[in-house]
């Protein structure tokens, strides 16, 4: 914790200390656990540089969903586009302009309209068509926007035939933060007899399964481990695709514990015996992720002068009301100028961060970049 207050004090707060290796060895450990999927990182749950050339470096692939995410691969590794699919079902034409433009090939439909928009670009984009599959375990269940239903899919195809789209494959994304793997079980064997009614009615294979996102973060001492999730799910595939390319879109599971916030106190009063603490970071910053994501964060001081505990409530910067991190939470008292941090902050925080006050922007740093000399304060 020594090294990270000099950090704080030297770079200044709020402060997002980022760890490359630990993103980097996330990403091979995945790799590992499912051998032979193609594993495009989710840019969304964490866009930045640093991880765009991380993933350039271990030769790997991206999901990307706006023309802003290709804009940040193009200025940082733009070889990466060739890796790259477009996942975000609903598409503009002007954006579908864009991707052919920035060579992106592989794009997703969940419907009818977005099928017919291809038409003038039917020789150029392969296409996957989305599956919902409605999941009650899931922290956010994401049919409920996006994906069609399985026996849809047969309708969608035969447009695609009558209209010379090539669709390569099916894709599905079972929920965010997910507690089992069950549902990807089932979603897999689902499109195993899905695939092959679909090679009897129409007599062609598909060539790839994406299984998508939902591989779950380990936030908690008792979530499940990436290693028990993947191991049920590496064996679906291996039972029922063994020869077929399976790509998926990992995004929490690599950036979760990647990031760590740093914070100062810059605020304290009494209001009802409760001590209330005046943080320079707060729900309209990283900790945005109380609302967008339904996370939970305790802050903790960075240093412990006093063992007594006090009810506390902590604060974000700006001027809103709602801006409270956490409320009547037992912490050792602290000081004005003192600095507090809190863990696991890499998946969803940075990424939906705003400028609501226009308050003190937010530094972020590689920290293993610190010891050297010129390490750069990456913004």
């Amino acid at each position: 914790m020594k090294k990270l207050l000099n950090i704080a004090k030297e770079k200044g707060t709020p402060l997002f200390v980022f760890s490359s290796e630990t993103f980097k060895q996330n990403y091979l450990k995945l790799s590992e656990l499912l051998p032979g999927v193609k594993h495009h990182f989710a840019l969304k749950s964490l866009p930045h540089k640093d991880c765009i050339n991380i993933i350039h470096e271990l030769n790997g692939y991206m999901d990307l969903a706006t023309r802003g995410e290709i804009d940040l691969v193009l200025g940082t590794a733009p070889e990466l586009l060739n890796h790259s699919i477009v996942t975000h079902p609903i598409k503009s034409n002007e954006d579908l302009l864009y991707f052919k433009e920035n060579g992106i090939r592989t794009i997703v439909v969940d419907n009818i309209s977005e099928l017919r928009k291809i038409l003038p670009y039917r020789n150029f984009f392969d296409v996957l068509i989305r599956i919902a599959f409605s999941n009650d375990h899931a922290r956010f269940d994401l049919s409920k926007k996006f994906g069609t239903h399985p026996e849809e899919v047969i309708q969608l195809i035969q447009h695609a035939i009558d209209w010379n789209i090539n669709v390569i494959g099916c894709c599905f994304h079972v929920g965010s933060q997910m507690d089992t793997p069950d549902m990807h079980v089932n979603a897999i064997q689902s499109c195993y007899y899905l695939y092959h009614r679909i090679e009897l009615l129409f007599n062609f294979k598909f060539k790839i399964l994406d299984i998508g996102g939902g591989f779950p973060a380990q936030y908690h001492e008792q979530d499940i481990s990436i290693e028990a999730f993947c191991k049920p799910i590496k064996a679906a595939l291996d039972e029922y695709f063994p020869d077929m390319e399976v790509w998926s879109e990992p995004g929490r599971c690599l950036t979760a514990n990647t990031g760590i916030s740093v914070t100062k106190v810059v605020g304290k009063t009494i209001k009802n015996g409760i001590i209330w603490y005046y943080l320079d970071d707060g729900v309209y910053g990283l900790f945005s992720a109380k609302f967008f994501d339904y996370a939970h964060f305790i802050p903790s001081p960075l240093e412990q002068r006093n063992k007594r505990v006090s009810r506390s409530v902590l604060c974000g910067p700006t001027c809103d009301s709602i801006d409270v991190i956490a409320e009547d939470v037992l912490l050792p008292e602290m000081e004005i100028g003192d600095y507090m941090y809190c863990k696991t902050m890499g998946a969803y925080t940075w990424a939906t961060r705003t400028d609501f006050n226009l308050c003190n922007p937010i530094n972020w740093i590689d920290q293993e970049l610190i010891s050297t000399p010129k390490a750069p304060v990456l913004l």
